[in-house]
């Protein structure tokens, strides 16, 4: 595949997925915003808190396995089915592990606080063994570009479990049966996808005892890595909830449920990206120079929106009344961009095979933040506990770039080029400051503020060359962008891909 059609399908990719995001997130937008009003904030609460133990829960289930199926594909496609069904297999055992001890976990810590928390647990841990099969069977899409028909499925699920809590707050069932809703939708999904695949491979779940443990072992870092992940992500709601603080708990659940929108663009980036990193020599390594200037041009911009529209989601998502949520949700926002990188330089890690040593840095994260939450939390409620996770999340992204560097050679500008986006982040988000009138702005005025902003940050991330090599190439396909002045010279500011990936492999090729 040349450097053109790379972009064009990474492009296209990216697209898709761009769009089934936001078409997912503006329908559970809906369903949340229904289940806020409805149920208000303590049953809101005990929602979130099931929801974070299921969350927390999927990094056992998924336990790194999801990348390294990947990679094992784009690096044996010929065993591809054998690869998926052993996947699936080992996928659905540490699923029920998972339920079983998350489901005792969380009924011993949390189950007295109210009759309806036992049942909302088991209703969103019912949702692991699901997860799993999507998420093993997405692979195979993944892999072979066809991102469209996988974007179809989720958003047909979404559409489906908003029909279904609308029909559960009608007829005025407890809070427990919209977790319901969303397992049966994405039971349905699954039997779809597998239809899907079905056509192209030959798969189903298989017991491979003699491999499951190399798996697990090849996996062990990342595995523990994401594991920690999952649950250093929602440390501070169970903090909250042990506090039995629900009311808060709900609160933050809302300025959880915002950015979480944005919080599956990493996910997005990472899948998409994934079989080209994987690949040996210069390609895969300029596609990880792309996939990183793609991170930080994403995270800096997802910061501008969040800050600015945070008044204006929450009371779109949950009404007046959780306006409490807009300070928490503004400091969120800020680990987006930490979030958004150290996702992709984790990915990079696994496709250069150097990913032992996450687990170490998830867990020193860990601890920090538990610490940070319990001493901010007592003080400064949920602002502080969103604070915690804020300065938790530079921390883990300072030692994983300190990590690269010491165990790949390569250092942070070989890689990465933030400035741009950064500057471009800064200026636009100053700019928009200057026409917003406080927290008090309609949903037009917002919008139109968030246009302006997304904007001025384009026009001022290309101007500094810091637009993704792959989108100028994607915009100016062959030659036409050489032969135009400001385009000629935007090219080759952004092209430094060229230049960085050449000086690298030259490095390494005289070290070696």
């Amino acid at each position: 595949m040349n450097a053109s059609s790379r972009h064009r399908r990474i492009i296209g990719s990216l697209s898709v997925g761009l769009i089934g995001t936001f078409l997912f997130a503006l329908i559970g937008a809906l369903s949340t915003h229904f289940t806020a009003i409805h149920y208000g904030p303590e049953e809101f609460g005990l929602f979130t808190l099931g929801v974070s133990l299921a969350s927390t829960a999927a990094g056992l289930t998924e336990f790194g396995q999801t990348q390294m199926l990947q990679k094992d594909i784009a690096n044996e496609p010929a065993r591809e089915a054998h690869l998926v069904s052993s996947s699936w297999g080992l996928r659905l055992a540490l699923a029920v592990l998972a339920f079983l001890a998350f489901s005792v976990l969380g009924v011993g810590l949390y189950g007295r606080q109210n009759p309806n928390t036992s049942l909302t647990i088991f209703a969103c841990l019912t949702a692991l063994p699901l997860l799993a099969t999507s998420q093993t069977l997405s692979a195979h899409l993944l892999n072979h570009f066809r991102n469209r028909r996988l974007m179809e499925l989720t958003v047909a699920q979404q559409i489906m479990n908003f029909g279904g809590v609308l029909l559960v707050i009608h007829l005025g069932l407890p809070i427990y049966w919209c977790a319901i809703s969303a397992s049966l939708t994405t039971f349905l999904q699954c039997v779809v996808l597998y239809i899907v695949v079905r056509q192209n491979l030959k798969v189903r779940p298989k017991i491979v005892r003699f491999e499951w443990p190399e798996k697990l072992r090849a996996a062990a870092p990342l595995g523990l890595s994401a594991l920690l992940g999952s649950f250093y992500l929602r440390a501070d709601v169970l903090i909250i909830g042990l506090l039995g603080e629900t009311s808060q708990l709900g609160f933050y659940g809302i300025a959880i449920s915002v950015s979480s929108f944005f919080l599956v663009l990493p996910g997005l980036l990472v899948r998409v990206f994934m079989p080209v990193i994987s690949k040996r020599g210069e390609e895969g390594l300029r596609a990880s120079i792309d996939m990183l200037g793609y991170a930080w041009m994403i995270g800096a911009l997802s910061v501008v929106v969040i800050y600015l529209g945070a008044p204006t989601a929450i009371r779109i998502f949950a009404g007046s009344h959780f306006q409490a949520s807009v300070l928490p949700l503004r400091i969120l926002g800020l680990s987006v961009l930490s979030v958004i990188v150290g996702s992709c330089l984790s990915a990079f890690c696994v496709a250069r095979g150097f990913h032992k040593r996450l687990g170490a840095i998830t867990g020193m994260m860990l601890v920090l933040n538990v610490a940070l939450n319990v001493v901010a939390i007592p003080i400064y409620g949920i602002s502080g506990s969103a604070f915690a996770t804020t300065l938790c999340e530079f921390t883990g992204l300072f030692f994983l770039v300190r990590m690269i560097r010491k165990n790949s050679g390569f250092r942070f500008r070989d890689l990465q080029r933030p400035l741009a986006a950064l500057f471009a982040a800064a200026f636009s988000l100053v700019i928009c400051l200057l026409f917003v009138g406080g927290s008090t702005q309609s949903f037009v005025s917002t919008g139109l503020v968030e246009v302006a902003a997304i904007s001025i940050f384009t026009l001022a991330v290309t101007l500094l060359g810091g637009l993704p090599i792959g989108v100028v190439h994607f915009i100016f396909p062959g030659q036409h962008h050489s032969k135009s002045g400001l385009i000629a010279r935007v090219l080759q500011h952004s092209d430094w891909t060229r230049d960085a990936g050449s000086a690298i492999a030259a490095e390494l090729k005289g070290s070696s």
